[in-house]
């Protein structure tokens, strides 16, 4: 009805299907443009980037469970654009990064969202005391230190969502969830967090297909009912599925079965992981309907493609995927060499054939590495590009012809790894050595600008110190400026600077020139030709976030409400270094 009404008057119908009496797979299949939901650390104290908890499927998330329920209605129905109210954080607001906004984000991308929208901006009264009011929101206004870098983050979502709604993610494995049990067990279950769920193991599934270089989809017992079978695929809309996965479904619908049944048959997979189904849904003629499920069960398992999976212990199953999908053979574009809890992809097809592939660190504090095998069918008769959605930059790639590429991922980093036809020139990817080793930069002096604290006095360091750990300056918010010089002599000068950790946002200049911004990251500029024989000035801006200082505003009710009553702890500020250049 909300949809034919929204037609009725010459608009689109924009909604989050779900909750109590929707089921977001099936209602928002519905909508024109389907929006999921999620945070960073929102409603629950889930730690984004700096854990993938497998036994609680919302550690360390960003996307919600409805994320991919959307995503795979509009992958059921071609649609490209699919929205999604993003990074809505009520927890941690005043010590949220950048760097951690852009992690959750490209975490709801990987979901399958394709269109950010931040949740949000809150309203406050002029005469409303710093650091002003919020409430179900982030804290994206111009009060926030980080604001005159907000358009970094920006920047880098506009650039991925063109891509991503220019493309359809590419998905040839289907998961049924246990709906049906859940619905008749806990009754709808389908809010952005539910607080029980009957297998809360479900969206690993989905995750490890993907870490292991496939794609997958939901489905649900009507849409297995709707499809059709062709060639060995599960078809329906414009997908189509070679693969099918149960997920300790014991209820179901005889039509979905029967559907089933004539699927393997054709030469399809299906695997049931726990149990397989054992009972129909529904109470008229359920004698009947059970016998008919247990019939199609027994003759199923002759055929060798109806395979019972018992769980891995400890919900592992990124590795428990890992050997699955060996010893079945079951479909992946990549192989990847060292698969990872918080090394995400995805692999989307264009108009035109070409394919590109979206990486994600979303680890926070380590880097990854692992060697990635693209397929010939992928290589072929294509130029490969690196994209680096937050520079806007390309360049080109050399794979090897076996196809393995052996790449490094920075903490937080991610990239699209494109192959097409295209012609064009473009630098070769060099990524920047991280390295410890060299001469260490030290004797700074630095200079403070406290938006809400005139004067404060200026600092020298011999060495650097995280501003939280000093006595002068632990509660500072703010801009704090980093100078000093080095001698160098002449010859084989310095090509990277190396600023360490940094707490949070950094501009570095070198003898007068803009050397880079890190905002995410290692932490390593190129600064080759900068440097020159004899002193050199080295400037390093930093922008810390607000956490810290509010905590010296004991009276206000924000600060009591989202700091105070939370033991919020200090937070790392300014620059900490060591810098190191090399």
């Amino acid at each position: 009805m909300y949809t034919q009404w929204c037609h009725e008057h010459g608009v689109k119908a924009r909604a989050q299907a779900y909750g109590c009496g929707f089921f977001p797979l099936e209602t928002s299949m519905t909508i024109d443009i389907p929006e999921g939901e999620s945070w960073t650390t929102n409603w629950l104290r889930h730690v984004v980037g700096e854990e993938m908890g497998d036994k609680d499927y919302r550690r360390g998330r960003a996307y919600t469970m409805i994320d991919k329920y959307v995503s795979s209605a509009a992958h059921l129905q071609g649609k490209r654009l699919v929205s999604a109210e993003e990074m809505t954080n009520t927890y941690n607001v005043f010590s949220t990064s950048l760097e951690y906004l852009k992690v959750g984000s490209d975490m709801t991308c990987i979901s399958g969202i394709t269109h950010s929208v931040w949740h949000g901006f809150n309203y406050s009264p002029k005469e409303a005391p710093f650091p002003g009011w919020i409430r179900y929101g982030s804290f994206y206004n111009e009060k926030n230190t980080w604001w005159p870098y907000w358009k970094l983050l920006n920047d880098y979502r506009a650039r991925m969502g063109a891509l991503v709604r220019n493309a359809d993610m590419y998905t040839d494995i289907a998961i049924l969830p246990a709906n049906a049990d859940l619905w008749s067990t806990m009754g709808v279950q389908t809010e952005p967090f539910p607080v029980k769920l009957n297998v809360p193991y479900t969206s690993l599934v989905w995750e490890a297909i993907h870490k292991n270089g496939g794609g997958a989809d939901y489905v649900s017992e009507r849409i297995l009912e709707g499809a059709t079978v062709k060639k060995g695929k599960l078809c329906y809309g414009p997908k189509e599925y070679s693969v099918l996965f149960t997920v300790e479904v014991r209820g179901t619908t005889v039509e979905a079965m029967e559907k089933i049944r004539e699927f393997v048959l054709g030469g399809g997979k299906v695997f049931c992981i726990e149990t397989y189904p054992e009972k129909s849904v529904g109470m008229r003629d359920a004698d009947v309907r059970d016998a008919r499920v247990a019939e199609i069960v027994k003759e199923l398992e002759q055929t060798g493609r109806f395979v019972l999976l018992p769980k891995p212990e400890d919900n592992r199953f990124l590795e428990w995927y890992a050997d699955v999908m060996q010893q079945y053979n079951l479909p992946h574009t990549l192989t990847i060499s060292q698969p990872d809890r918080f090394l995400l992809q995805n692999r989307y097809v264009m108009d035109d054939g070409s394919n590109f592939f979206f990486f994600v660190n979303a680890s926070r504090l380590e880097g990854k590495s692992t060697d990635i095998t693209f397929p010939a069918s992928i290589t072929r008769g294509r130029k490969a590009w690196l994209y680096d959605p937050a520079t806007g930059k390309r360049y080109t790639l050399k794979i090897p012809s076996d196809g393995k590429l052996h790449f490094d991922f920075g903490p937080s980093e991610s990239f699209v790894f494109m192959f097409n036809k295209l012609g064009g020139k473009a630098p070769e990817w060099k990524p920047a050595p991280v390295s410890t080793e060299g001469l260490e930069v030290k004797n700074w002096h630095v200079s403070f600008v406290n938006p809400e604290v005139p004067d404060v006095k200026p600092a020298v360091l011999d060495t650097l110190v995280d501003l939280k750990d000093h006595p002068d300056y632990q509660n500072f918010m703010g801009v704090a400026t980093y100078t000093t010089t080095v001698d160098l002599p002449a010859g084989n000068l310095p090509k990277y600077l190396n600023l360490g950790k940094v707490g949070y946002i950094a501009e570095v200049s070198i003898n007068g020139k803009p050397a880079g911004l890190h905002w995410y990251g290692n932490a390593v500029l190129e600064v080759g030709g900068l440097l020159k024989p004899g002193t050199n000035t080295i400037e390093v801006k930093v922008t810390t976030l607000m956490s810290n200082y509010l905590q010296t505003l004991p009276d206000n009710l924000m600060v009591q409400r989202y700091i105070l009553r939370r033991k919020t702890p200090l937070i790392p500020a300014g620059l900490i270094g060591p810098v190191v250049i090399y």
